[in-house]
């Protein structure tokens, strides 16, 4: 969408030039027009400053008239400086313009560019295989619990999960020790379930009692007094 409204800006910019470049065009026509009025009140005032210097006496009246065309011409020629100088200034006006817009239309372009090279990397990131099969696991475990809550279930979306992430079972946002926590609800000599809620905090509840992570370690190996890992975090 966003390619699309620049699409359009740009044409329609582009309409904008053509028309600023017609004007100019029309401006120049003008501006010969006037050029070759001038050249041919010269041209006619040459002529006659030549005739009043044969027929001075004569044309008294007639000098006069010239007199006063010369004030015209002099106003005409004032008023084209200005014209001349109006016209140049709007075309540099619009000169500037296009490269400004130009310069925005460049700018845009290397933002579009690097927004889709940011959304390329993102999805990259979001969607490559290994996060895909991890979101879709964790899907299949937090379904498989909300069908059938089990000690084991619970453990396992547990350890799917990364410290800091939830999992809304039945509506309900649940974090890593939560589900821990009601895995031994449902079974409290549930060791592998012991020994992860030590390892996720350092204070925990469970079944309405506070362990710190060591007693969590040592209940897991109260139930299973083979259980290597619960030994080493009780050290």
């Amino acid at each position: 969408e966003t390619v699309a409204a620049n699409d359009e800006l740009v044409a329609h910019l582009h309409n904008k030039l053509q028309h600023s470049a017609a004007q100019a065009d029309i401006l120049r026509t003008n501006l010969q027009t006037k050029t070759t009025e001038v050249a041919d009140v010269e041209a006619f005032h040459t002529t006659t400053t030549a005739s009043l210097a044969k027929l001075q006496e004569a044309y008294d009246a007639l000098t006069a008239q010239l007199a006063d065309k010369d004030r015209i011409y002099k106003e005409t020629v004032a008023a084209n400086d200005v014209l001349v100088a109006d016209i140049r200034a709007n075309l540099q006006a619009k000169t500037t313009e296009a490269a400004d817009e130009k310069a925005s239309h460049t700018a845009t372009k290397a933002t579009l560019s690097t927004t889709q090279a940011a959304l390329t990397q993102y999805h990259t990131d979001m969607f490559d295989d290994a996060t895909v099969k991890r979101v879709t696991d964790i899907y299949k475990l937090k379904k498989e619990v909300e069908n059938n809550m089990t000690a084991a279930g619970l453990m396992s979306l547990g350890l799917a999960l990364n410290h800091d992430e939830t999992a809304s079972i039945n509506g309900t946002p649940h974090t890593p020790p939560m589900l821990f926590r009601e895995a031994l609800e449902i079974d409290p000599l549930h060791a592998l379930s012991w020994y992860n809620l030590g390892n996720t905090c350092l204070g925990a509840v469970a079944r309405g009692v506070v362990y710190e992570d060591t007693k969590c370690f040592i209940k897991a190996l109260g139930i299973d007094h083979k259980f290597k890992h619960a030994r080493r975090g009780v050290g």
